[in-house]
């Protein structure tokens, strides 16, 4: 989510908790869709989201779209 998509690995399940996504909350709208189309550009399995954090609307409109 801060930019960089390197260890990524499509085939395995990615977690996004309290702390990824209170980063996300810090940036612009724009840049949060740039950031979450990016994430799910990688064609991953499955992502899931921890501690009934609620994901920003970016966060769940890219993933929609995949």
């Amino acid at each position: 989510m801060a930019g960089h998509t390197h260890g990524i690995v499509p085939t395995r399940v990615q977690i996004l908790g309290e702390t990824e996504v209170s980063f996300l909350e810090t940036l612009e709208p724009a840049v949060r869709r740039a950031r979450a189309d990016g994430l799910f550009a990688l064609s991953l399995s499955c992502v899931i989201v921890t501690r009934g954090v609620q994901p920003a609307p970016e966060l769940v409109e890219s993933a929609e779209r995949t």
